[in-house]
């Protein structure tokens, strides 16, 4: 049986901590001892990029917000569902895990975060920073379509 092998180790801003690990290929990141994501159990992270792009892709010029970077699969698929001119702002509130995607997770999604449509923001840094207005809604809607998967969802800019 192959080792669980803790990468790198950070904490929260409430000083909760936080660990990477890869076992046998696969990688995961705990909060609090407690695995909270999984490469190889990333369905419903792929499934909330899927659905968010469908509100934001009809917008030209689309940006989109995604609130914690993870592992990157969120990102990878709103990547894939948005056109060229798409930004897409990845706000992360434990820097570290920026630095985990780019270190150890290159090959995963980490490429992501180099690529000319992310943006990447410190948690505190945006909301500091930044003018943009972000709605659940697309523009002139008031109602999100449903999803037997999430009951509700999505950030778009308006």
């Amino acid at each position: 049986m192959k080792p669980r092998i803790l990468l790198a180790e950070s904490t929260t801003p409430d000083g909760a901590p936080m660990s990477l690990y890869e076992h046998d290929g696969a990688y995961s990141i705990s909060f609090q001892g407690q695995e909270l994501m999984h490469s190889k159990a990333s369905a419903s992270e792929l499934l909330l990029g899927k659905l968010g792009v469908e509100l934001a892709r009809k917008e030209p010029k689309s940006r989109v917000m995604i609130g914690g970077l993870g592992l990157g699969f969120t990102l990878r698929t709103v990547l894939e569902g948005l056109g060229a001119d798409a930004q897409v702002d990845v706000v992360e509130l434990v820097p570290k895990v920026v630095e985990w995607n780019r270190d150890f997770l290159k090959d995963l999604n980490g490429a992501l975060l180099d690529g000319p449509r992310v943006k990447v923001i410190g948690y505190m840094g945006y909301l500091e920073g930044s003018s943009w207005r972000w709605s659940a809604y697309p523009k002139g809607k008031r109602k999100l379509p449903r999803s037997r998967h999430l009951p509700r969802m999505g950030a778009v800019h308006t």
